[in-house]
């Protein structure tokens, strides 16, 4: 255990963080696949919205798979907040996560795909971070 502790020591002591992308930022689709989560995509929905990622370089792409719930009501309500960021699907019927997110990334444009769960909350610069990692 003691040469355990002392190797994570090791690691921790040498963490560097990848600092957030600099220069021009490629555009980002950002797809949260939901089913039955009812106001908590909402706030997903809100706090990718309020990324310091700049608007213009992204869209977001929310896709409700069949919800039975009140999970449209709220994606709708968002998408009045977020006209111009919001994009929604709706399946009919449940479809599975898989298909959700094969609708996202065919209708998407961004250059580099960010998919969440519908109850996840993002750090506002966690987007930022991300870039660097997918270049």
């Amino acid at each position: 255990m003691l040469i355990f502790q002392l190797g994570r020591t090791i690691l921790w002591s040498r963490y560097r963080p990848i600092p957030p992308a600099a220069g021009p930022l490629p555009s980002l689709t950002v797809i949260i696949p939901t089913y039955n989560e009812g106001a908590m995509v909402e706030k997903a929905i809100a706090s990718v919205a309020a990324s310091d990622y700049p608007a213009e370089k992204m869209e977001i792409i929310c896709i409700d798979d069949g919800s039975v719930d009140d999970t449209w009501f709220y994606i709708q309500r968002a998408q009045r907040r977020y006209p111009h960021l919001l994009k929604l699907i709706r399946f009919a019927a449940n479809r599975g996560k898989k298909e959700g997110l094969y609708a996202g990334f065919t209708q998407g444009r961004g250059e580099v795909f960010v998919t969440i769960d519908s109850d996840s909350i993002v750090a506002p610069d966690a987007l930022r971070h991300l870039v660097p990692l997918a270049a």
